[in-house]
C-alpha cells in the first residue's frame, strides 16, 4: 500500500474501522489470521468484539523465529497455529510459543480454480524445464542452476527471477506453468533440514502437471511418493535425473500425471480448509494423512 503523504496509515487506521464494524455486525465465531502484523491494541479489540471466537492463524513461509515474531506477540489470542512444517521442527518451535495451546501441520494447498493445467498430456512443450524464484538474496541458487544447466545443455530453460532474469507473476506464471513439462522446486536452504517443510512451487508445480522435480527433505515421502515426484539431492543428481526423463518421456509424463491427482486428491484448498475448521473440536470426518502432526 502506497505511504505517500502517509496514506497508508490513514488506510490502515480505515480498514481497522472496517473490520471493528464488520465484526460486530457478523459476530464470526472463527476468525483466521494470515501473515499480519497486529498490534496489541487491535487484537484485544477484536476478542472484547468476539470473546467467543476461536482464532485460528496460518503461516507458509519458513520456520525460523525471527519470521515467527508476529506470533509471538498474539500468543495468547490464537488458539491454533497452523505452519506448513511439521515433525521435529514443528515439536521444537511449539514450545517456544506457551501460550499457545496448539500448533499443527497443514500441507501447502491445490486450488483447483487456479491450479488445473494439464501440462502432461501436452504433444509439445516451449520449454522443458522452468525455475521461478530469486537468487537475489540466495547466491547459491545462481552457482546450483549454473552448473545443473551446463550438464542439461540439450534441455530448453526457462528462469525467472534467477541469473538476471525478471520475474513472472499471475496469469504469465501459470502459462509458462502450462507449457512446460519439468518444474524445479529448491528451498532457501541447502540442504533443507526443516521437516515436511517446502514452498507453494511443490503444489503449484504438482498442481498443474509439471513434473515435479524437488530437493528433498524430512518427510517429503509423506506428502508424495516417488511415483509422484523426483527426488533430488544436489545439482549433479538433478540433472542426471533430468536428462534421463527427457529421454524416457512415457515414464515421466505418467509420474507427472500420478502427482497432479494425488497434488489435487489429497490436498485440494476444499480438503485442507475442512481441516482447518474441524481441528477446533478434533471431530475429524476423515483420516487426513498429516493428521499426527499436532503438538500441544
Amino acid at each position: 500500500m502506497n505511504s505517500f503523504f502517509n496514506s497508508r496509515n490513514y488506510f490502515q487506521k480505515k480498514g481497522h474501522k472496517i473490520l471493528f464494524s464488520s465484526l460486530k455486525k457478523f459476530k464470526p465465531e472463527i476468525i483466521l489470521l494470515g501473515h499480519v502484523n497486529l498490534s496489541d491494541e487491535i487484537i484485544k479489540n477484536i476478542k472484547d468484539i468476539c470473546p467467543d471466537a476461536k482464532i485460528l492463524a496460518w503461516y507458509v513461509d519458513p520456520p525460523e523465529m525471527h519470521r515467527l515474531e508476529r506470533y509471538k506477540k498474539l500468543e495468547e489470542y490464537i488458539d491454533i497455529l497452523f505452519m506448513t512444517t511439521g515433525g521435529e521442527t514443528l515439536k521444537k518451535l511449539k514450545s517456544n510459543f506457551k501460550k499457545i495451546p496448539k500448533f499443527a501441520f497443514f500441507p501447502n494447498p491445490t486450488d483447483e480454480s487456479m491450479d488445473f493445467h494439464r501440462s502432461f498430456d501436452n504433444d509439445r512443450y516451449e520449454y522443458d524445464v522452468m525455475y521461478c524464484g530469486s537468487d537475489s538474496r540466495y547466491k547459491n541458487r545462481s552457482s546450483f542452476l549454473e552448473k545443473v544447466i551446463e550438464l542439461t545443455p540439450s534441455l530448453r530453460w526457462f528462469v525467472a527471477g534467477s541469473l538476471g532474469k525478471p520475474k513472472v507473476y499471475g496469469a504469465k506464471y501459470y502459462n509458462i506453468l502450462a507449457s512446460t513439462q519439468f518444474g524445479i522446486n529448491i528451498s532457501k536452504f541447502s540442504p533443507n533440514e526443516f521437516h515436511l517443510y517446502s514452498s507453494d512451487r511443490i503444489s503449484q508445480l504438482t498442481g498443474n502437471g509439471v513434473l515435479n522435480f524437488n530437493q528433498t527433505f524430512p518427510g517429503i515421502s509423506k506428502l508424495f511418493n516417488s511415483n509422484e515426484i523426483i527426488k533430488f539431492r544436489d545439482a549433479d543428481d538433478l540433472a542426471s535425473l533430468l536428462n534421463y526423463y527427457h529421454a524416457n518421456q512415457d515414464e515421466a509424463r505418467k509420474i507427472a500425471k500420478a502427482g497432479f491427482e494425488r497434488a489435487h486428491r489429497s490436498y485440494s484448498a476444499k480438503r485442507i480448509t475442512k481441516y482447518l475448521l474441524e481441528s477446533i473440536s478434533e471431530n475429524f470426518s476423515e483420516d487426513y494423512e498429516w493428521m499426527e502432526e499436532v503438538y500441544k
